[in-house]
Formats: C-alpha cells, structure tokens, sequence
C-alpha cells in the first residue's frame, strides 16, 4: 500500500507536470505525502486522485466537501489544470479520475485504445454556457449566430449588433480547457475561432480582461461568473430571448448547456464506485442543484 502512494508522489514530480506549474504539481504533491500518511495510519481506503476541467472544479469542490465530511476515513486529491490535461493524466496513470467539460475526441479515444485501455464514461451535471461583456457595454442581447459570428471573427464592430462604434476585443480559453471546444460546437458550429482572440489560460483572466476592457467579449460557464461581468440574453431562433438566471436554467428555458463529465478506467471500478454512487445519490444530486448546475441521472 505505501509503495502506492509514493509512486503517486513520484508522477506528481515528472518533467509533465513541471513544465505545466511546478510549484503548484509540488504542493499538490506534498499534500497527497500528508494524507497518505494520515490514511495509513486510520484506515486502507485509498485516496481517489482527480483531475480535470478548470470550469468544473467548482461543483467538484463541493463534492469533494460533502463526500469527506459524511465519509470521514476517506480522502479525495482534487485539482483542476483543464479537461484536456485530466485527459492526459488519465492516460498516463496520474489520476483516477478525469473530469472534462467535452465528450472525449475520436482521437483521444483511439489513443486509449492502442494501449488496451477500456474507459467508463459517466454524465453527472450540466451548466449554462454564458456570454459575457465588460459591464459598460451597452449591449445587452445577442443572437446564438450573432455570437457564432463574433468568436470566428465575421463580426468586428460592436456597431455591426447595435453597439459603440468600437472594435471587438475576444477573449477564449486555451485549446487545453473543455470549454475551448465545447463553445466551439456550440457556437462556432463548422467555424473556427477567430486568429485575433486572444487565448487565456483560466476563467480568472478572462473575467479580469472583460472587467478592464469595455469593448471585450468572452465566455464563462454559469457558475463562474461573478460581479466584474455582465451576462447576455441570448436568442437561439431570433425571437425569443433568455438571461441565464437560475430559474431560466432550471426550467431549461435558457438553451445553451455543457455537460460534464467522468472518465476512468474500468480496471478502477471497484476502487472508485464508492464516490461515484455518491455523486449520483440524492445527496449528490441535492449539492449539484445547490450550486447552479442540474443533475444527470
């Protein structure tokens, strides 16, 4: 069991996760040496590694919360780094679980499979996609095209959807975060992305780039938004337009969604089961409603 754990340590520490963030791989990984330690000593449940989606990792906070205060002798290593990184950890053994905020491509799937890696793939929420601008802007509405247009870059004004005279500024994240392509499909549709946006790395810089850029737009998932932005009504047939409150969420008149997602090995379902049933419980359901996002049965 310790050899375990101190192999956990050691992927932690590889050149893969160095040249991503060191100092925050090395802190994680100190913290997994503290509770190995902990584990040891109370009890041989083994501590569930997770990895995943940046957007994700606020609903899977509160779970990870809930779950160690009901089961008291487990533990749950979480951090986030993008849907596309979890996805790579899985695959290289780094983790238990990965979370993402897309389906898996064709060509990570087929990569799994050239090493004989069988997957469970497991749906348990779903957020509102959101389009934000700096408060300042006068728009308030834009239609789901509209916003296709702007992303891939076919609108450049804001004066071209009834706004300032003034260049728009697009904010998207890395091609490493789940949420690069799940507003891709959602908006894009056959297009690309547009080669003047400017890539970010987390939604904390997106919100603080839209918050000082009066002529900005970008995307945030419902439950990361907060005062610095402001939120647009989006129509998806040209007529009718939704904010994506939380009670337009709920009744699911607000149309635009992403789902989220496990991935793991099916070797691992034994040792993951556990948290897993705890995440579709009534409980899990209850924490994931709590928070701005609907359960998935």
């Amino acid at each position: 069991m310790l050899a375990y754990y101190f192999e956990k340590l050691s992927v932690f520490l590889t050149p893969t996760i160095i040249h991503h963030s060191f100092m925050k791989s090395f802190c994680l990984s100190l913290n997994l040496l503290f509770y190995t330690f902990i584990s040891l000593a109370q009890n041989q449940n083994p501590i569930v590694v997770i990895r995943g989606s940046e957007a994700g990792l606020r609903i899977m906070t509160k779970l990870r919360e809930a779950y160690v205060s009901k089961y008291k002798d487990r533990m749950i290593d979480l951090a986030g780094f993008g849907s596309t990184m979890g996805i790579v950890y899985l695959k290289d053994g780094q983790t238990d679980i990965a979370v993402t905020s897309r389906k898996m491509t064709d060509e990570e799937l087929a990569e799994f499979q050239q090493d004989n890696i069988n997957l469970a793939e497991i749906q348990f929420a779903k957020e509102a996609f959101t389009v934000v601008v700096n408060k300042a802007n006068p728009i308030t509405k834009l239609t789901k095209k509209q916003v296709g247009n702007i992303f891939a870059g076919y609108i450049t004004n804001w004066k071209e959807v009834g706004g300032n005279e003034a260049p728009i500024r697009v904010y998207i994240r890395s091609n490493t975060s789940g949420c690069y392509l799940g507003f891709k499909d959602l908006f894009l549709e056959n297009m690309n992305y547009t080669s003047r946006a400017m890539m970010l790395g987390t939604n904390a810089q997106l919100k603080a780039n839209v918050a000082k850029n009066i002529n900005s737009i970008a995307y945030l998932g419902f439950g990361s938004v907060d005062k610095n932005t402001k939120m647009l009504k989006i129509s998806v047939n040209d007529i009718d337009y939704y904010s994506p409150t939380a009670e337009n969420i709920a009744n699911l008149s607000y149309p635009i969604y992403r789902t989220y997602y496990f991935y793991y090995r099916k070797k691992d379902e034994e040792k993951l089961k556990h948290f897993i049933d705890f995440v579709r419980s009534d409980l899990g359901k209850t924490i994931i409603a709590k928070h701005d996002h609907m359960p998935i049965d």
